[in-house]
């Protein structure tokens, strides 16, 4: 299993608010936006939570077997790690991934989760939309 470490603050199974049908939402710590309205301010603390090995991650996943929502806080302030997630959830045989991160970081990703991201939702919680094919 990978040893490569996430901050985790909280895993919600079975959730029906983060993307389509019942999914495992994984919020990530920290987040420098600090957007007006923010659902999710207890997150913006980028030491809150828990390191998680994405080999814990990916266990829990499978566990559940519902699909994925990566949130936060912003999850991409880890993307690197983030992508060794993306590729071992979906060598798991996941691969309807939602990312919820604020717009303006989102191409710097994109080439990253080539052909594992499906959909990803802004922080400015327009329509779900295609990211990458």
């Amino acid at each position: 299993m990978d040893k490569t470490t996430l901050r985790v603050i909280d895993i919600i199974d079975g959730t029906s608010v983060d993307g389509p049908g019942l999914r495992t939402s994984i919020y990530f710590a920290g987040c420098d936006h600090h957007c007006p309205g923010c659902h999710n301010p207890s997150t913006w603390d980028f030491r809150a939570g828990r390191d998680m090995s994405v080999g814990e991650i990916v266990e829990h996943i499978v566990e559940n077997d519902f699909n994925v929502t990566f949130s936060g806080g912003d999850p991409l302030y880890q993307y690197e790690a983030l992508t060794i997630l993306a590729r071992a959830i979906k060598a798991a045989g996941k691969d309807n991934l939602v990312l919820h991160w604020f717009h303006l970081r989102a191409t710097c990703i994109r080439s990253a989760l080539q052909r594992i991201t499906v959909n990803h939702r802004c922080a400015c919680r327009r329509a779900f939309h295609p990211c990458v094919e």
